[in-house]
């Protein structure tokens, strides 16, 4: 896999996870959760130091790829 294609993928993520309009009502459960800053540096880290953190990061997770599967 090129380096491009990974960092479009990096972006992608990234847009998702902190900005994408679609799933701004969703993101606000995920903040409540593990803070306000949704950069990946700490999104990690509070998944690491807090079980319920990881499992909101995969609440927000499974529930952001379901909805887009089923999209198409």
């Amino acid at each position: 896999m090129s380096v491009t294609i990974v960092a479009q993928r990096w972006t992608l993520v990234q847009h998702t996870l902190e900005v994408c309009p679609r799933w701004t009502v969703l993101r606000q459960g995920l903040t409540s959760v593990v803070g306000g800053d949704l950069s990946f540096p700490n999104v990690i880290t509070a998944m690491l130091d807090d079980d319920e953190s990881w499992k909101a990061m995969v609440s927000f997770c499974e529930t952001v790829m379901s909805q887009k599967e089923a999209d198409g």
